[in-house]
């Protein structure tokens, strides 16, 4: 795939597969998530019915190392009751604008299904950095 820093759209660029976890995960575990695998957010789910509740990001997890008592937090007590989102066909330009205009560093694309939305991919910093890598001077 040729990629073009004006054609490319969302989802050229956007990693299918996001990690999840549940409302009682310890802000502990969770810390342990991001770090193993790299993470620049998480989807809250329903264990249940698997419906997206929100998101935890890294800011969310300084926020709450500030709290001072970390080892008893839940993800329920520190989680944004919202998913930053995105659309996979719109320009990579504009999404990455919207980033930078929003203060986020990453978007996930929902799907819904059988009235149940969930993530399906997502777009961060790291995935529009391969434009600048791909298209860079020599």
């Amino acid at each position: 795939m040729t990629l073009n820093r004006t054609r490319n759209l969302v989802r050229d660029l956007m990693q299918i597969g996001v990690t999840t976890c549940s409302p009682e995960t310890t802000i502990a575990n969770l810390s342990k998530l991001f770090l193993e695998k790299d993470l620049e957010a998480v989807n809250v789910q329903n264990p249940e019915d698997g419906h997206a509740l929100g998101m935890v990001t890294q800011s969310d997890l300084v926020n709450a190392y500030s709290m001072n008592s970390t080892r008893e937090l839940t993800v329920s007590e520190i989680m944004q009751e919202n998913n930053d989102q995105i659309l996979p066909d719109i320009p990579v330009i504009t999404a990455s604008q919207m980033m930078l205009d929003n203060k986020v560093r990453s978007y996930f694309i929902m799907h819904h299904s059988g009235g149940i939305m969930y993530p399906a991919a997502y777009l961060s910093y790291k995935n529009i950095f391969t434009i600048s890598c791909r298209t860079g001077r020599k």
